[in-house]
C-alpha cells in the first residue's frame, strides 16, 4: 500500500513528532491509517476520496502565519511535490497500491522507498 511505502514515512518526517503515540496534539495520532481516519478533537483528519474535505489538507493549505497551519511555522513544511502526492492519494483512495501510482508521483515514491531501504 502507498500508505506504508510513502505516506507513513512522510508523516514521520513532518507530523508524528507532535501527533504520535507519546504526544498527540489535538487528540490526533498519525501513526496509522486507522488513527488518522479516527481523527482527533476536531474530527477525522482525512476523508477518503476528498482531499478538499480532509482537515489534514485544509490545515496544510492555511497560510504559514495561521495558528492552525500544519506543520507549525518554523518546522519542516511539506514540499509542493509532497502535498500534491498527499492530495492525489486521498483523492484516489486510501487503499491505493504502488501499481495505481501515476507517473508524475513516481519520483517522490522512489525517494521514500530508497530512504526506507537504507
Amino acid at each position: 500500500m502507498i500508505f506504508d511505502a510513502v505516506i507513513r514515512p512522510l508523516l514521520e518526517e513532518k507530523c508524528i513528532f507532535c501527533h504520535g503515540v507519546r504526544r498527540s496534539r489535538g487528540g490526533l495520532n498519525m501513526t496509522s491509517l486507522e488513527t488518522i481516519q479516527a481523527g482527533g478533537s476536531e474530527g477525522p483528519a482525512i476523508v477518503n476520496g476528498s482531499a478538499a474535505d480532509s482537515l489534514l489538507v485544509q490545515r496544510i493549505d492555511l497560510p504559514e502565519s495561521s495558528d492552525k497551519h500544519m506543520p507549525p511555522a518554523g518546522e519542516p513544511q511539506l514540499s509542493p511535490e509532497e502535498l500534491a502526492f498527499l492530495r492525489w492519494w486521498i483523492g484516489y483512495g486510501l487503499d491505493a497500491a504502488m501499481d495505481d501510482l501515476p507517473p508524475e508521483h513516481a519520483r517522490l515514491a522512489e525517494s521514500f522507498l530508497g530512504k526506507n531501504a537504507e
